[in-house]
């Protein structure tokens, strides 16, 4: 339950709320007028010795995008999550071009939905874990491109294709990316991906519960839930589906949907994770 506080700086008055019980270390300000806001972050911040690891922004709140990131808070961040709608697309796209990080942001994510293409830079491309929920834009370059670890995509364009899958799948088996670990499509209702032209393309073997576990955990910051007590609830799916193994050993599995709209590309770096329900 939150509490309300009011804090007078500089003559200028700051109604705040505060909450005893919070998962997540999270600063709320009102993003109108949120220049006059810009002491009093630097003023917690420097309190308690920490920088601002993550901003979600109402990017219709923000006049001057820009003038908003050229924060030195905003250079330090891990995280950044974008999650108003009927946000243009232009503007999503200024955000990062403008967005300069002193480091890549281990969560990236755009949930505002698009009607004209997003451009993918290397911020979003080199995030460890990028989620993105009805976009346009999103094409077999996408896939490609991606140097992060967990791939989020729910697909609303016919950009993206079976043919792209295929491609992406032989660059990882023919590469040796050791850093992917999942990537998830949720297609549009109008696009249905061909699931034995996939599997055709490759040499794959039926799931065999001695070289495996059967259910694959979700390792991205977005699909487990944090506990009061500081332990977290895992999400696992069936990954009872088509296996690969590459030259190296590493072992992955390619699962669709009975509904064939969605695709999951599930690396197995551990091939025992989780407790004994998992198996």
């Amino acid at each position: 339950m939150s509490k309300k506080l009011r804090v007078i700086m500089d003559g200028i008055t700051y109604n705040c709320r505060y909450t005893e019980k919070s998962n997540a270390r999270v600063l709320f300000t009102g993003c109108n007028g949120y220049e006059k806001n810009f002491k009093f972050i630097y003023y917690l911040l420097d309190l308690f010795r920490t920088h601002m690891k993550r901003i979600q922004v109402i990017l219709n709140e923000i006049k001057n995008i820009p003038r908003f990131l050229s924060e030195p808070f905003t250079h330090q961040i891990e995280d950044s999550i974008l999650s108003s709608g009927g946000v243009s697309t232009a503007k999503i796209n200024k955000f990062f071009e403008n967005l300069k990080l002193n480091q890549p942001l281990s969560l990236a994510g755009i949930f505002s939905p698009t009607k004209r293409k997003i451009e993918l830079n290397d911020i979003l491309l080199n995030s460890n874990d990028l989620n993105l929920k009805n976009i346009m834009g999103i094409t077999g370059e996408t896939l490609l491109n991606f140097n992060g670890s967990h791939l989020y995509l729910s697909v609303c364009s016919p950009g993206l294709g079976t043919d792209d899958l295929i491609t992406f799948i032989r660059k990882w088996l023919n590469g040796n990316d050791t850093k992917l670990c999942e990537v998830i499509i949720h297609f549009d209702q109008g696009f249905e991906c061909d699931q034995q032209k996939i599997v055709s393309e490759f040499d794959t073997k039926q799931w065999d519960p001695t070289e495996r576990a059967r259910d694959y955990i979700i390792k991205g910051r977005l699909y487990y839930q944090k506990l009061p007590d500081g332990t977290r609830r895992d999400y696992a799916i069936k990954a009872t589906g088509h296996d690969i193994e590459r030259r190296d050993g590493l072992l992955a599995t390619i699962r669709f949907s009975d509904c064939r709209r969605w695709f999951g590309f599930l690396v197995w770096h551990n091939r025992w994770p989780g407790p004994p329900q998992y198996r």
